[in-house]
């Protein structure tokens, strides 16, 4: 140091000089293997900075002269480029995680981000080198590739190929630098908002991000800087705050939102903010400072009404639907809860008297379901309510009382005190349930077929268990054959004989009257009458009319017949099967048996319509003499009567001996051919009455008229001829061509004038043809008893449909017959009550609930199970 003339006292231990004398060197050395060295100055102790430093390494002198390289030059190796690169490198700015651009706020002047990013990180470059093709990468990138390659690399940017040379990689100039260093970049930490410059990164993560950077202030920031920032970034304080002033400038001058369809409006206004797509909605929720446990009525109000008002944005303007949908995400468990929890759901009184009418419940049965559906978070409509709303639905047009009945015996009759409850206003029911009906938008007229200045109404009756029904339709509804449209009026315990139909129908002959001549809303009022053939003979007071309707009484005349045939072909089958002549006397006995028993049945018919009208004539003069008994007129009837009887009881053992005398011979239901005929109505689901006799049902007669089934019920006759008996199987197919042919005429006409369309000119045409077609074969052919249904058929049919231009299925019975069975469930109700009379009257009282448009139209739908649902 003597020797250079330099002080060092003031020397700083981390800047080392460039050479330093031989002697200082010996001194420093020796003081670092820690012998005494006595010096008039102290030097400074250096501290080692990296092996690269050739004083650090105590190198003294000057450095060797560089010798000339002979021979040829040699190539760089990878790893040495390499290292080159990465020891020439700037230092890295980075903290942990990549400096990727996402982070990055643009820069204020027209340099673009992407300019300063690397091509094979795709991150903004870290210690940025200069590639020969003036493309910056990072200084671990490059040095990656340089480590793969031998001689020559290719460049990731532009493809090139470039020597490997420590002088061709060299670091970017200290103006790239001051670039990338001024960058604005966020913070990697989620819970830290701060924006610094790129080269305070590392000093600002290693204080823990608990300062931020003086050297740079957010408030800054271009507005095209806070528009351009990536959403992953998160906002700064000044960002916070400014955008908090504007939304609540913008919330407060906003109008409030529509929340619900009922139009009602909630005080959480909305702000729409424009974007480059759709607009951004914002409502304004209060951060709350107690939980809605705990809070009042009134900030229970308010914080609906706000989501409410979400709701509302949210699903586009069906709040409602929303609702629903987020109800039904809820499990059965969660949703029980919530309602439990939640207001009770409120059933209306509509409601409750609709499914009372529908469950037919009495009301000490809707008080248990109240209690059940109170404790499930449901609450019904109060009894008194419920009673109120049916009381002024039905009102007081319901009286009841007792009155004598004939009970026709088998020798003369009986008068019975039976109850019976009527309707004594009967016009005005009538007009109560049009009112109704109108009301709750189900009259029509079925486009054109009723006229547009008349309103349709049926009266029709029916005996069904022990209770006579008298009802009454409107036809100008959707289904006005259905049960749902079928009210009663009138009922009684008893039969439907002419007398005890005069004792509940002669009250309502003069409103009738009235009726017809009454006007609904300046329509005229139609009463048409409907029944079976035996009630409305005895309506009409035609006498000795038995059977079923038109349909029913002719099939089952023609099923009659063809079962008659095959039990011929029966015993002729069984005739040549048999292997001895004894046995083929005893069928030909058996054949004079089945004829005796025909020609017996006959004459026990027209007894038992004679002893009917008898009684039926006794018990009208019954009900009308004061003292019948010593009047000669019903002495001479009583007579008459019981030598009626008598008669009939001699043909009837006559019927049963030689029944027994059949029976042992050979049993109709024996035969192949009847046993086929009955398996194939089995398989047609086709079942018959075996308490009246074996007769069909509507439904099952309109089956068994199908062309398709027709075709399968005759083609069984001579399928089993052909296994039993050949020889008989060309008679086996007459039979079933003869009647074959009688029942697919009989099915047109069943398809025309049972039915509910317009009847033109042309098709009253096509069905007198078709009437006469089948009256004609039937005459010809049959050769039977030309009964009552098919003279109705034949005479009165088309001039009816003439007068009206309607098919008789639109004035059918089926309503009147199906309301037996709903009589039959409301009997089963209310069976606990010992009085007849009231037992009755609640039971027509509960039917009334049933047909009232009112609760018909609150009745759930049906839904049809599918076959996976059945399974």
């Amino acid at each position: 140091m003597k020797t250079f003339n330099i002080d060092t006292t003031t020397d700083q231990k981390y800047v080392h000089p460039k050479a330093y004398c031989h002697k200082c060197h010996t001194i420093a050395t020796k003081r670092s293997s820690g012998a005494v060295v006595e010096t008039a100055v102290v030097p400074v102790d250096w501290e080692s900075h990296g092996t690269d430093c050739w004083v650090c390494k105590g190198k003294a002198g000057r450095p060797k002269k560089a010798t000339k390289k002979r021979g040829r030059p040699k190539v760089d190796s990878g790893k040495g480029v390499a290292n080159t690169v990465l020891k020439t490198a700037p230092t890295s700015w980075r903290a942990v995680q990549p400096l990727s651009l996402s982070r990055f706020l643009p820069p204020a002047s027209s340099l673009s981000l992407h300019d300063l990013q690397c091509k094979l990180c795709e991150c903004i470059v870290d210690r940025p080198i200069k590639t020969p093709c003036n493309n910056l990468v990072c200084a671990e990138c490059i040095s990656s590739l340089i480590l793969n390659a031998k001689s020559c690399l290719q460049c990731p940017c532009c493809e090139e190929h470039h020597e490997l040379s420590p002088t061709r990689f060299v670091p970017a100039s200290d103006v790239v630098l001051k670039v990338i260093g001024a960058l604005l970049i966020c913070c990697d930490k989620s819970s830290c908002t701060a924006v610094m410059n790129l080269k305070h990164l590392a000093e600002h993560v290693k204080s823990g991000c608990e300062a931020h950077i003086a050297s740079f202030s957010p408030s800054k920031l271009t507005m095209k800087q806070i528009i351009s920032r990536p959403l992953q970034s998160p906002p700064t304080v000044v960002e916070q705050k400014a955008a908090a002033s504007i939304v609540k400038r913008l919330l407060h001058t906003s109008p409030p939102v529509t929340s619900s369809s009922s139009g009602s409006s909630t005080p959480a206004p909305v702000v729409k903010l424009t974007t480059d797509g759709t607009p951004l909605s914002l409502v304004r929720v209060s951060t709350p400072r107690v939980s809605s446990r705990n809070a009042s009525r009134w900030t229970m109000s308010r914080r609906s009404s706000n989501m409410s008002a979400v709701r509302c944005i949210i699903s586009g303007g069906a709040p409602d639907d929303q609702l629903q949908h987020e109800m039904a995400a809820l499990t059965d468990m969660e949703r029980q809860e919530l309602l439990k929890a939640a207001t009770p759901l409120h059933i209306s009184a509509e409601e409750t008297l609709a499914m009372k009418a529908d469950l037919v419940l009495p009301w000490n049965k809707i008080r248990i379901m109240r209690r059940w559906m109170k404790a499930q978070g449901v609450k019904l409509a109060s009894e008194r309510s419920v009673r109120r709303l049916s009381q002024e639905m039905l009102g007081d047009n319901l009286a009841a009382t007792e009155v004598p009945l004939s009970q026709p015996l088998r020798f003369g009759v009986d008068l019975k005190v039976s109850p019976l409850v009527y309707v004594p206003d009967l016009v005005g029911k009538i007009l109560q349930l049009l009112e109704q009906n109108d009301s709750s938008g189900r009259l029509t007229w079925h486009n054109g077929l009723i006229p547009e200045s008349e309103v349709w109404v049926k009266v029709a009756g029916d005996k069904g268990a022990d209770t006579v029904k008298l009802v009454f339709q409107i036809c100008n509804v959707p289904n006005p054959n259905s049960v749902q449209n079928t009210c009663v009026f009138a009922v009684f315990e008893g039969r439907d004989t002419v007398s005890n139909l005069h004792v509940a129908l002669d009250r309502y002959i003069p409103q009738f009257e009235h009726l017809a001549a009454t006007q609904w809303r300046g329509k005229e009022i139609r009463l048409f009458m409907s029944g079976d053939y035996e009630f409305l003979s005895r309506m009409y007071g035609i006498s000795g009319a038995q059977g079923l309707h038109i349909t029913l009484g002719v099939f089952y005349r023609l099923w009659i017949l063809l079962e008659t045939a095959c039990h011929q072909l029966d015993l002729e089958l069984a005739t040549r099967t048999s292997p001895r002549p004894t046995d083929r006397k005893s069928f030909q006995h058996y054949s004079a048996l089945v004829k005796q028993l025909a020609e017996l049945n006959e004459k026990k018919t027209g007894l038992v319509e004679l002893t009917s009208a008898l009684n039926s004539g006794l018990a009208d003069l019954a009900i009308q003499i004061p003292d019948a008994e010593s009047h000669p007129l019903v002495q001479m009837l009583k007579e008459e009567a019981l030598s009626s009887a008598r008669k009939l009881d001699e043909i009837e053992r006559e019927i049963k001996e030689v029944t027994a005398n059949c029976n042992k011979g050979f049993p109709v239901h024996d035969g192949a051919f009847i046993r086929s005929l009955e398996q194939e109505l089995g398989s047609m689901h086709v079942h018959r009455e075996a308490y009246y006799g074996g007769t069909f049902t509507g439904n099952s007669a309109h089956r068994c008229l199908k062309a398709v089934n027709v075709d399968k019920i005759c083609a069984v006759l001579p399928k089993v001829a052909s296994e039993r008996c050949p020889d008989m199987e060309e008679q086996a197919q007459a039979v079933a061509n003869k009647y074959g042919r009688a029942l697919l005429l009989f099915s047109k006409c069943h398809n025309l004038f049972n039915s509910s369309h317009y009847f033109d000119d042309a098709a009253l045409s096509t069905l007198l043809c078709d009437i006469d077609a089948f009256v004609s074969y039937y005459r010809g052919t049959m050769g039977s008893t030309f009964i009552p249904k098919l003279h109705m058929l034949e005479d009165h049919v088309v001039p009816f449909i003439r007068q009206w231009r309607v098919g008789v299925g639109m004035l059918g019975e089926q309503g009147v017959e199906g309301i037996h069975a709903r009589f039959n469930t409301l009997e089963r109700t209310y069976s606990c009550m010992s009085n007849r009379v009231e037992r009755l009257k609640c039971v027509v009282s509960e039917h009334w609930r049933q047909v009232c448009p009112a609760n018909v139209a609150l009745q759930p739908p049906v839904q049809k199970r599918t076959k996976r649902d059945k399974d």
